[in-house]
């Protein structure tokens, strides 16, 4: 046996159907091969007959102790019957194929497999399959303490190594990530993928379809068209195809459709199945490059509300990171917060001019809200999720969204309505761990218990719930910025930069209070100046944040006539600041240098501090 004592290399034991055990128990073979049965066997394992049989082909030999031989060259040859001229360089079927398996796997422990004992995965950066016990990650916060490191990972050689299977399964969020875990089961999403390159095997009446949530705007993703019908450019489409499927599924509150169309009129489809939106698009491959053109539009009023042509460079060693990079550029454009279909949907709800009457529909006023930031907001938000919550008690992302609004009326010192009597903190603190309950995969709900646990003063389980927002929907910008903003505000401003920066690249046009960040990050580095035109960008003015870091930025650079005038803007939306100013800022969690120097701007533009604010509510 080789390796650390809770790992186990099966090439010391091709014969042994019984294999080795070190400390931690682990399957065995027998095991194995009954759950690799159960999965081929099962409707909610989705993948094409043909990657049933990779699937069987590397199971069989890993266990057999012939992991060495699972490469690209032997599963084209043995599974995909290339000839023998094979070159992995050129052809790139078996990544494209081993990314639709890792899915295939990934939903299926989602859907019918989700309480199976054993597990089959196969990591990124290779085709050699590991089998472990299936233990399910804590909703609170994964081993260690900490979530996923926010940094691009390296996109390794998909060659294999020796194989060492894990005794115990350690959950990886980013696993989450790729599949929304759990959303499927939580929303009622629907997930009907195509099998083999060039074929439309589903009909829209073959679609289960689970009840959407109230409102909740559904997408029609159509197979993407290969125009040529060279293979090469059909396996682009169908990956990119399938990848912005995955990435729009992330954003919790949009179900996502897929279903082939045989010869039918799309938007015919589009109504048999229920869609409000109809994503279709094109690929053309050129000798070195791919054009890819896409539009979205209405599938009720027809009319068109997006539609983007891209020209990205054809390389079969980069195609998988192009795919990604193109997807998550598709799906932010389309779901984000403020994306494309929002704006629909706000427009729609300002021209009907009635009540919201949804969650989805709460849920795009609570964004509006969270965009211009204000009391009268904040009011009507809360009353719309509140009723949301009891209408649709299993809604994960209305229940987070109540848990933000409540926090703001501690965090913003808004009037409290009578229902939070109790106190808005705590009201917070128990909305955010509904939202976990009802789906701890809902990236949503991840970042408002991030953002509650930040207010409590838990700054480390703060970052691994913000992490974890970021793991389970790298695509959603304003995920990206907050957490960049928490960490500027308690000192770590290079790393917190990059990811507000970002989040500037998701969302070019972003609410205003992107801007806090950088802001904060000039004055941290005593460049007032460029901090003054950060704060300028942020046009929040029924904020009481926004007018004091403008009063500040000015009082520091002298331009005394204008901060004086933004102290009394900010007097009359929140008279008690100045009673205990350090106190607030600290509540924040903002370092205490940068501190020092926002209340030295006030001083500056004539504000007298507090000598003590030991009276001060903490």
């Amino acid at each position: 046996m080789t390796g650390a004592p809770d790992t186990i290399d099966l090439h010391s034991t091709p014969n042994d159907r019984s294999v080795a055990t070190p400390a931690d128990d682990h399957p065995s073979i027998p095991e194995i091969e009954s759950e690799l049965a159960r999965i081929v066997d099962d409707p909610d394992f989705d993948a094409s007959p043909r990657n049933r049989d990779f699937l069987r082909f590397v199971v069989s030999e890993t266990i057999a102790g012939r992991g060495e031989r699972i490469k690209a060259y032997t599963i084209a040859v043995e599974v995909f019957h290339r000839d023998e001229g094979f070159d992995p360089q050129t052809d790139p079927i078996v990544r494209i194929e081993a990314g639709r398996l890792r899915r295939s796997l990934e939903r299926y422990y989602m859907l019918g497999g989700r309480d199976d004992a054993i597990r089959i995965d196969i990591p990124k950066g290779s085709y050699v399959p590991v089998f472990s016990h299936a233990d399910w990650p804590e909703p609170e916060a994964p081993a260690g303490g900490r979530g996923r490191t926010i940094a691009p990972e390296a996109d390794d050689d998909p060659e294999a190594s020796p194989v060492r299977v894990p005794t115990r399964r350690r959950w990886s969020w980013r696993h989450a990530a790729t599949f929304a875990g759990g959303v499927a089961a939580a929303t009622g999403l629907l997930f009907l993928f195509a099998g083999e390159p060039g074929q439309s095997q589903l009909r829209p009446q073959e679609a289960r379809m689970a009840p959407p949530a109230a409102g909740q705007p559904t997408i029609l993703v159509l197979p993407f068209q290969a125009e040529s019908g060279d293979e090469a450019e059909i396996v682009f489409a169908q990956g990119l195809t399938e990848e912005v499927q995955v990435d729009l599924v992330r954003f919790g509150d949009i179900r996502v459709l897929d279903a082939a169309v045989a010869g039918g009129d799309p938007l015919s489809v589009a109504a048999e199945l229920g869609a409000d939106y109809l994503l279709r698009g094109s690929v053309t491959r050129h000798a070195s490059s791919i054009a890819i053109r896409l539009r979205l539009m209405n599938a009720v009023s027809t009319a068109g509300l997006w539609g983007e042509s891209f020209i990205v460079p054809y390389d079969v060693d980069s195609l998988l990171s192009v795919i990604e990079e193109t997807s998550n550029s598709i799906a932010s454009t389309i779901a984000q917060p403020y994306g494309v279909v929002y704006r629909d949907q706000h427009r729609a709800a300002l021209v009907a001019g009635e009540t919201p009457l949804s969650g989805y529909l709460c849920l795009v006023m609570a964004y509006a809200y969270r965009a211009q930031i204000s009391a009268d907001g904040n009011r009507d938000a809360f009353a719309c999720l509140s009723r949301a919550t009891v209408l649709e008690p299993q809604n994960a992302e209305a229940w987070a969204m109540l848990a933000l609004v409540e926090l703001d009326v501690s965090r913003f010192r808004f009037p409290a309505p009578e229902e939070l009597a109790g106190g808005p903190m705590e009201a917070a603190a128990s909305a955010a761990n509904q939202a976990i309950t009802v789906n701890p995969f809902s990236a949503l709900a991840q970042h408002a218990l991030s953002e509650v646990r930040f207010f409590e003063g838990d700054l480390p389980a703060a970052l691994t719930a913000g992490e974890r927002a970021v793991a389970l929907n790298p695509n959603n910008a304003d995920y990206l910025a907050i957490l960049g903003l928490r960490l500027v505000m308690t000192g770590s401003l290079d790393r917190g930069m990059d990811l507000v920066d970002q989040a500037m690249v998701l969302n070019p046009s972003p609410p205003g209070w992107y801007h806090f960040a950088p802001a904060l990050f000039h004055l941290a580095a005593d460049d007032p100046g460029n901090a003054l035109a950060s704060a300028q960008r942020i046009q929040m003015p029924a904020f009481y944040l926004d007018r004091l870091l403008l009063a500040s930025l000015h009082g520091l650079l002298g331009n005394l006539a204008e901060a004086s005038a933004l102290l009394v803007e900010a007097d009359g939306l929140y008279p008690g600041f100045f009673d205990c100013p350090r106190n607030d800022l600290a509540f924040r969690n903002i370092e205490p240098a940068l501190i020092d120097r926002l209340l030295q701007g006030f001083e500056a533009a004539g504000r007298r501090m507090p000598v003590s604010e030991a009276s001060c509510a903490v």
